[in-house]
Order: C-alpha cells, then structure tokens, then sequence
C-alpha cells in the first residue's frame, strides 16, 4: 500500500479514479484467487487460515490503483476527450470479455490458470489496442513498470521467511522456471496485469492525452 499511499496523497485530481479503479480491482482480485489462481498455481497461507484472505483484497486495491495512475504520473501526462468511434468502451472488453474467456479456457480446456489467464489478457488486449493505438504506450509504460515495482516485494517476502516460495507454489502444474529467483509465471503474470490494466480507465472514460 505504501506506492498506492504516496501517488494518492500527492494530487487530488485522480483520487476519484483511484478508489473506484482500486476498489474494482480488489472485487476482482478475490473472485478470480478463489476460481483461478488457487487451484493450480499457487497456494499462499492467509491469516484467517481459509484460501482467499484479506491479504488478496489488500493486493487487489492496492495494485489496481497504482498502475491506473503511473503512467500518467510518471510522464506528467494530461487527458482531453477522445473523439473517435470505439466499440464496447465500457466494462464489457476489459472485465466481463477477459473474465468470461479465461473461465472458458480455464473450465472448457486443458490450459491451465496460467496460460487461459495469458490467451484471455493478450486476446482482450489486443482488441482494444486495435481500437485505440494510442493507449498502446500506456500498457507497455504499466506492463515494465509493475513488474519492476513488485522485485523488491518478492525478495523481502524471502528474506522474511525463508522457503516461502517452495511452500507456496505449486510447481507440478507450473513451469518451474525460475527467474532470478523469481518463478517465471509470476513475473508474466505482473507483466501482462500492467499491460491489461494501465490504460483501463483512460479507455472506458473514453480518454486520450494532448
């Protein structure tokens, strides 16, 4: 939360943008831990014992809001309305259309969490950078940038407790690769997030820079 405190502290404008995009994200990262993540990636102990916590709320709000906010920040970006045509600029691309094919792919295939979450996030992706060109910079800025941000979040968790990613991942359904230290799905999984969730809000409000 401490990313999420400071981008939220330093503006007012985007305070709006930033709970209801936070808040989203933190339904969203509960549900999704509870059908997906847990079943065949990975298995993190919770403070109330039970498979989905408080911790995947917390994660959820905070990241949500964090890569809805960085790339305008960092670039000192600003917004004026977007103008063109664009199909389904709601929350159906974005929420309803990659959640309803990572289920699909999940339920109806032998593709694991892992990879529906991949086809569905670069399909759903794709479709909306087709649309708006624009914001394909926004997603590749987001996509770096949060998988830069959560490094140091795996190597404290390490450092804290030893062994806890041989306790926590289920390694006979992922890859078991690891990159520096790191396994690898992970590391795409934060990518792909960044890339999926950085230019949401500017694509439902139908926003675009000057």
């Amino acid at each position: 939360m401490v990313p999420w405190v400071i981008l939220f502290v330093q503006k007012k404008r985007p305070r709006k943008e930033m709970l209801t995009i936070s808040s989203l994200a933190a339904a969203l990262s509960i549900i999704t831990s509870y059908l997906f993540w847990t079943k065949d990636w990975w298995r993190p102990e919770t403070i109330t014992g039970t498979i989905v916590g408080i911790e995947d709320l917390i994660l959820g709000f905070a990241v949500g809001g964090i890569v809805t906010i960085v790339y305008e920040r960092v670039f000192k970006r600003r917004y004026a309305k977007y103008e063109g045509d664009t199909y389904y600029s709601q929350i159906i691309p974005y929420i309803a259309g990659t959640f309803a094919l990572l289920a699909l792919l999940f339920w109806a295939t032998p593709l694991t969490s892992f990879y529906s979450m991949v086809v569905a996030i670069l399909a759903v992706s794709s479709i909306i950078f087709y649309q708006r060109r624009d914001l394909i910079k926004n997603g590749i800025v987001s996509a770096f940038f949060m998988t830069a941000l959560f490094l140091p979040y795996y190597y404290a968790i390490m450092i804290i407790s030893p062994g806890w990613i041989e306790r926590t991942y289920l390694f006979d359904t992922l890859s078991g690769t690891m990159i520096i230290g790191i396994p690898l799905e992970e590391l795409v999984f934060w990518f792909l997030f960044g890339l999926w969730w950085g230019p949401y809000y500017e694509f439902w409000k139908k926003r675009k820079e000057k």
